[in-house]
């Protein structure tokens, strides 16, 4: 079973990363974890520009779908 990220541990983990620089715009797919409220507040609070790749074309995202991959086996 693939393990799902909440919202909560993406912000954390992105918060993590920051490292004293800040995004301009974050590209996701349309997963509740990313059009979450919580994540929605805290990119607003952030002044990132959240940015929704088309529902069903999963190759608009290969770059974070290969992060995600290396992400959850080392979590």
């Amino acid at each position: 079973m693939k393990k799902r990220f909440t919202e909560e541990q993406i912000i954390r983990i992105l918060k993590a990363d920051e490292g004293g620089r800040s995004a301009k715009e974050l590209l996701s797919d349309n997963g509740p974890e990313f059009t979450s409220n919580p994540m929605k507040l805290w990119t607003y609070e952030k002044q990132i520009v959240q940015t929704f790749i088309e529902p069903g074309i999963p190759i608009q995202n290969t770059t974070i779908k290969s992060f995600n991959g290396n992400l959850e086996m080392n979590v």
